[in-house]
Formats: structure tokens, C-alpha cells, sequence
């Protein structure tokens, strides 16, 4: 019997760009957990527990939701949910082998995504732009924090008159970068790390244009197309409403003048030239009797 049964699968519809970004941050963390265990150098050590630490944060998170969504606690719990907690413990040395659980989350967002092409994906993109736009951000400043304060802990620490000496050091560097907030308490002296320091500069404005642009879109963008849907055919609904009840307003004053017709009177039909004088009547008609009419 397999491990996955339809007790452990979540009763709404699977999001094919969350499980895309758990999918990507799971290669990360795996990717950061054979450098971390390849790594020497105790500056880059001090990093990539940094980057781990944060990176298990994310998956705590993405067990609680999990759990939520499950439709039975107890049978998401085993084993899927012991393995999805065990992989987003922190750990240090050989315990950063605990982020070989997340392969299991990784399985399950291959499946979730399999049969979905390029296509697909792209149309989801599109659809939920504001969704699409935060896993981007998320998964670029990782990318740039990761990459920018491992270079400058290879570089910096044992350069002459350097103020960034650790990997804490490094990393709160990076940070204050890629925000552009610049305290300015830690800087690089040396030509690589300068180098280092403007590229991290220019990428970091770049995610904090995006985050602009998806603040816009989630504060001024109002509502998804589904809300827009619905809001066009409820104003669809009304016009038809108030065309009907147009039509039977005509046919009462077309009544009272003594005039009969064969059929139903088309509200949006145009008026015939023997018409100027019972529209001239309809625009003086009081609004009470006008009312009246439509009911009758």
C-alpha cells in the first residue's frame, strides 16, 4: 500500500504555482546543505547556517498549511507530516542531513505538477500575477542574499582593515544591501568585495522594484478576474432587468392611447415616426403612475 491515500490529500484544488515555488526552494535548501557540508571555510559555514535557518522557517510555515488544508489531521500527520517537520528542523554539521526529508515534499510537488505543461503554467502566471509576483520575490532575495554574502565571507574576512570579519558579519551586510538601506557599519575594502557590493546593489533595487510593483497591484489592483467576472455579469443581469421593465413601461403608454400591436414592443427597438409624440409623453409621465404601469 502506498504511502499516499486520498485521506492525505487536501480537499481544495492544487496550486500549481505554490507547489512550483515549495518545488524550487526545496532544491535550494538541498543545494545549500552539500555546500554547507563541502564548505571549510568558517565565515561560509556561519552563512549558510543563516540561509538554512531562514530556509527551515519557510517550511515550518508550509507544514502549518498543509495541515491546515488537510481534510483528515491525523492521516497527513504519518507519515507525511513527520517527515515535512523533520526536514524543516535547523541543523548544524551532520545535522543539516535532516533537509533529505524535504525530498518527500519535493516528490509530491513533482506529482502535483505533473501533466501541467509550459503553457499551463504560464496562464497561472498570468491569472494570479500578484501570487506569482511574491514567490519571485521571495525565491530572488534569497538568491541574492545567498550568493552576495558568500562572496564577500570568501573575500573579506581576512583582508587588511576589513570590518567584515564573520559570517554574521557578512550576512547582516548583504541584508542592509539588498534592502538599500546601507547603515553603512559594514562595508567591503577590498576590489572583489566592492565589486560584489555594487552587483548586490543593483539587484537588490531590481526585488525591491518588484515588491513595489506587487504592492500596487495587491492594494490598487482591487479584484481577481473571477470577482470581475462576476461583478460583468451582475451588470449584465441588471441592464436585461432594466430593459424588460422598459419594455412593459412603453406598452402600457402605448395602451393608453388606444394603439394595439401584435406582439411584444422590443425595449431597444428605435421609435417609428409616428412615435415623437408618445415619446414626448413618456419624458412628462409622472414616476409614480409610470411605476404603476410597469407592475401592471
Amino acid at each position: 500500500m502506498g504511502l499516499e491515500t486520498d485521506e492525505t490529500r487536501t480537499a481544495e484544488e492544487p496550486n500549481e504555482l505554490y507547489e512550483l515555488f515549495i518545488g524550487i526552494l526545496t532544491l535550494f535548501a538541498l543545494g545549500v546543505m552539500v555546500v554547507e557540508l563541502l564548505a571549510s571555510a568558517g565565515p561560509v559555514i556561519e552563512v549558510l547556517s543563516g540561509i538554512d535557518a531562514l530556509l527551515c522557517l519557510l517550511f515550518v510555515a508550509d507544514f502549518a498549511r498543509s495541515l491546515r488544508r488537510a481534510p483528515v489531521k491525523r492521516a497527513y500527520l504519518w507519515p507525511y507530516g513527520v517527515v515535512d517537520l523533520l526536514g524543516s528542523v535547523p541543523g548544524v554539521g551532520p545535522l543539516a542531513l535532516l533537509r533529505l526529508f524535504r525530498l518527500s515534499r519535493l516528490s509530491r510537488a513533482t506529482r502535483s505538477l505533473q501533466g501541467e505543461g509550459p503553457r499551463h503554467l504560464v496562464r497561472q502566471f498570468v491569472r494570479r500575477r500578484s501570487e506569482a509576483a511574491l514567490y519571485v520575490i521571495i525565491l530572488s532575495s534569497l538568491a541574492v542574499l545567498t550568493i552576495g554574502s558568500l562572496l564577500v565571507a570568501s573575500v573579506e574576512p581576512g583582508a587588511v582593515g576589513s570590518n567584515i570579519r564573520t559570517g554574521g558579519d557578512a550576512f547582516w551586510w548583504a541584508f542592509v544591501t539588498i534592502t538599500t538601506v546601507g547603515y553603512g557599519d559594514r562595508f567591503p575594502v577590498t576590489p572583489e568585495g566592492r565589486i560584489v557590493g555594487g552587483m548586490t546593489m543593483l539587484l537588490g533595487i531590481g526585488v525591491f522594484a518588484v515588491f513595489t510593483g506587487y504592492l500596487s497591484g495587491a492594494f490598487l489592483g482591487g479584484r481577481a478576474p473571477d470577482a470581475r467576472s462576476a461583478s460583468d455579469q451582475t451588470t449584465a443581469a441588471e441592464l436585461v432587468a432594466l430593459r424588460a421593465e422598459v419594455g412593459a413601461l412603453r406598452e402600457a403608454l402605448l395602451g393608453r392611447d388606444g394603439r394595439s400591436d401584435t406582439g411584444p414592443i422590443d425595449a431597444g427597438a428605435p421609435l417609428d415616426s409616428g412615435g415623437a409624440s408618445r415619446a414626448t409623453a413618456l419624458t412628462r409621465v409622472d414616476p409614480s403612475r409610470s411605476t404603476g404601469g410597469a407592475a401592471t
